[in-house]
């Protein structure tokens, strides 16, 4: 509806992104790509970066969970240099976290460590809890994939009582599964995004 009665680009743009946003949050990662792909052709044709930064953040999460990593990680770069070109810091941690879960999938464990250690840092010095406990959750992806399986539930219990002091009793259930012996899946949570705070 509110794509119907959008009355610029700008608007009708962020009406795009946030029904891909919202299939995203559903895991309809299929679902989500074309909203946000129109979100971000309208966004670069009146040059808002930030958003569109955003957006693309968004796309590049939709295509690691379909498993399509080339282009999953060519999105989310995209989005990390426009977020910093517009010193949109809360775009940046979502970028880096995006570009590290998808390091992750790929198996690049280092790599996956540099970007999740740098959006936690970026999360907890705006004092964002939420963000700062979205990323310890794919930490704890990263240490199971490492073996590492008493430091894995270590950041999942952290991540866990983080979200149960915010009130997210989605995200405390999220966590509760995962610590009950499944690996975390980058980026498959049920939280708000970005944004929440854009």
């Amino acid at each position: 509806m509110a794509l119907h009665h959008a009355p610029g680009p700008l608007t009708r743009a962020n009406a795009m992104g946030t029904l891909g946003l919202a299939h995203l949050e559903s895991d309809d990662a299929a679902g989500a790509i074309p909203w946000l792909e129109g979100a971000v052709e309208q966004c670069g044709r009146f040059t808002n970066r930030q958003i569109e930064g955003r957006f693309l953040v968004f796309l590049g999460e939709a295509y690691q969970r379909l498993g399509r990593l080339d282009e999953a990680r060519r999105f989310a770069a995209r989005g990390l240099e426009m977020c910093r070109a517009t010193r949109f810091a809360y775009g940046v941690g979502g970028a880096e976290r995006a570009l590290g879960e998808v390091s992750l999938a790929a198996g690049r464990l280092d790599e996956a460590a540099t970007h999740l250690a740098t959006a936690r840092d970026l999360f907890a010095g705006m004092g964002s809890r939420h963000e700062v406990a979205r990323t310890t959750l794919a930490l704890a992806a990263l240490a199971h994939a490492r073996g590492d399986t008493a430091q894995a539930a270590a950041l999942l219990d952290e991540a866990r009582a983080a979200f149960q002091a915010l009130g997210m009793p989605a995200l405390v259930a999220r966590a509760d599964h995962l610590a009950r012996g499944r690996a975390p899946p980058p980026g498959g949570d049920e939280g708000a995004r970005l944004s929440t705070v854009a």
